[in-house]
């Protein structure tokens, strides 16, 4: 096990069949760090005043937004034929929700490739999947009839695989697709005000980046994947107004949400949920990536019911 000790006091752990690291850091200007001996950079921890300034900075930046941020595609979707809402962030296990409620409507996989995608309202669902605005969603929740369902996810591990596959430089270990991580680290720096011409970016300047956006009041701009859930499934409907709110892995939900659609026997699970190929790095963020991560997930987790 190899570490190195990389800005803001982040630790990547790089493990290979020969032993040897490989990993890609590219710096942004704007990370702050300072020299220790030996020339080795770390970042100094930050005390809980400097957590609660920021989150207080932070609120403020939402409250002056008003909500009204662009958003992304609308996550909200309704299958008519069964009365059921249904909500889902990207990466919180969007592909293995919806094939499953493909093949209990239709008998049969999604074996379609390319957009639009099985998360998608399209002419592949043959009208059996439509997607909905705020108003048309409160109505729908409000009857006693509708099952609405809203699938999360802890948001420093959705972070942590939305940068991995869409972020990260060392693609030999993520698969990081490169098409989207042309097109989204482009954006992401352009949110944040940042001139660099960097294709990707090492985790601390994801977070760092991320946590200027929301500073700036621009959490709402943000692609979804990247988007905080308090800003998508939460926006406009909190946790009590949904019939059931869970993690994709959580059992119970596919078993409620098995009997809505009419389907027979015990469900436990959507089947194969997506997840990384491979492992190369142990992530453990300290000093100021660590603030940085807890500030702009901390309304996330209270919009989720974990705080």
């Amino acid at each position: 096990m190899l570490t190195a000790l990389l800005g803001s006091g982040f630790i990547l752990a790089a493990a290979t069949s020969n032993g040897h690291a490989t990993c890609e850091h590219k710096k942004l200007p704007s990370t702050v760090a300072h020299e220790e001996e030996g020339g080795r950079q770390a970042a100094a921890p930050l005390p809980d005043y400097f957590l609660q300034k920021d989150l207080q900075v932070l609120e403020s930046r939402q409250l002056e937004d008003g909500g009204d941020a662009p958003r992304a595609i609308s996550e909200i979707n309704f299958i008519p034929q069964k009365n059921v809402v249904l909500c889902a962030c990207d990466k919180c296990g969007t592909t293995s929700l919806y094939e499953f409620v493909y093949k209990a409507l239709f008998g049969r996989k999604w074996n379609y490739e390319g957009a639009p995608w099985v998360q998608q309202p399209s002419n592949r669902w043959e009208n059996q999947l439509e997607s909905l605005d705020t108003g048309r969603a409160s109505f729908l929740m409000g009857m006693e009839s509708v099952f609405s369902l809203a699938i999360v996810r802890d948001p420093r591990k959705r972070l942590i695989s939305s940068w991995k596959s869409k972020v990260a430089c060392d693609t030999n270990c993520w698969q990081t697709d490169l098409g989207d991580r042309n097109r989204l680290v482009p954006e992401l720096l352009r949110l944040a005000g940042n001139t660099s011409q960097a294709d990707c970016l090492s985790f601390e300047d994801f977070v760092h980046t991320l946590f200027t956006i929301h500073s700036q009041g621009k959490a709402g701009q943000l692609d979804g994947h990247f988007l905080p859930q308090n800003l998508g499934c939460f926006r406009d409907f909190p946790r009590e107004r949904w019939s059931k709110v869970a993690d994709i892995v959580d059992p119970s939900a596919p078993r409620e949400l098995s009997a809505h659609l009419g389907m027979a026997g015990d469900v436990a699970s959507y089947g194969q949920v997506h997840k990384s190929k491979s492992k190369c790095y142990e992530l453990v963020a300290s000093g100021a990536t660590a603030h940085e991560l807890d500030v702009i997930t901390q309304a996330e987790y209270r919009a989720i019911g974990r705080s």
